[in-house]
């Protein structure tokens, strides 16, 4: 009987853990209205993921203080797996940003610790970031660069154009990373110039026998596409993929020198999905001439194995030409 009452208290503690409720704590919250109406929206959000991924259901985000494009954008990611969160309490600071879509500043909290599980029942780790406007709204939900990545960028605030851009570039990476995750190719699109420049990285193998009388090792060619050509083939691998992880890590931003408005951001990447996974360096030129629309002119990937690091694209071995 004793047996029998701990596996009920177990299946009862199990219910709980997810379909609890989850608080958001501010620990830097100034005391304003707006701030603790971003608590409570986090808690309410984390709460209804958890409930939503107990009940197999969508999310039920209209009573919540959610932007109309940010409901698409969350309904986007659970269409691909579903959010929820095992913690009672979340202790975390609120960060001030540069709100994209004005002048205005929004608000932004990091590092908060999310389950994601995908349609091959395989539960992945996520730390997401919840951005919100001037006006407190939530707008967006993205996955986040690891820790240690964000601490390692220099946040250097007494220069405010150099910050307010790193955090821009962080936003831009963050929201590019997850446009992959939730198959999100008109999003990419839109980071990408009309003219950009896409460059992938193929290994390929000598098949004829050299002037040595044996096989060259593997190389790696590297192929130029047009931005029609590389959104193409992107729609075709979201299509043939029913779910898709895509990890940053390691990342390294560079000014140029001459353009002080361009930047260079080097990175590995991870890419995971049923039929497919890889890894390689990825490299975006990143240019800010439109400080409230950064653009992508450059991206650059190559396989991780086969590409010694002198051979890595970076921001030097770019030619701009601004006439």
């Amino acid at each position: 009987m004793k047996k029998f009452f701990l596996f009920q208290l177990f299946l009862f503690l199990s219910g709980i853990a997810f379909s609890q409720k989850t608080n958001v704590v501010l620990l830097n919250k100034d005391g304003s209205t707006l701030q603790a109406n971003i608590e409570r929206t986090i808690s309410a959000v984390l709460t209804e993921f958890n409930q939503a991924h107990k009940a197999n259901r969508k999310p039920k985000l209209d009573p919540l203080n959610v932007t109309s494009e940010g409901q698409i954008r969350l309904q986007d990611i659970w269409k691909e797996a579903s959010l929820y969160c095992d913690k009672a309490t979340i202790n975390e600071y609120i960060i001030q940003t540069k709100q994209t879509s004005s002048s205005e500043k929004g608000q932004q909290v990091r590092n908060i610790p999310l389950l994601r599980k995908g349609p091959d029942g395989v539960v992945r780790t996520e730390s997401a970031v919840f951005n919100f406007n001037s006006a407190g709204l939530l707008e967006d939900l993205y996955f986040g660069v690891d820790y240690k990545d964000y601490k390692s960028l220099s946040w250097d605030e007494s220069n405010l154009e150099e910050f307010g851009r790193r955090q821009q570039i962080l936003y831009v990476l963050e929201d590019f990373k997850t446009a992959y995750n939730r198959k999100d190719h008109k999003l990419i699109g839109d980071f990408l110039s009309d003219k950009a420049l896409i460059i992938v990285g193929k290994v390929v193998k000598q098949t004829e026998l050299s002037d040595f009388g044996r096989l060259d090792q593997s190389k790696v060619v590297l192929t130029s596409l047009k931005k029609e050509e590389y959104l193409q083939n992107l729609r075709t691998v979201f299509d043939k993929n029913g779910f898709i992880d895509v990890k940053f890590d390691g990342i390294k931003i560079t000014q140029h020198p001459r353009y002080p408005e361009i930047y260079g951001v080097n990175l590995k990447q991870s890419w995971k999905s049923p039929g497919y996974w890889d890894e390689g360096y990825l490299f975006v030129m990143i240019d800010f001439k439109d400080e409230n629309k950064p653009v992508i002119h450059v991206r650059a990937w190559q396989p991780y194995e086969d590409t010694i690091s002198k051979e890595v694209v970076e921001l030097g071995d770019i030619f701009i030409d601004r006439n």
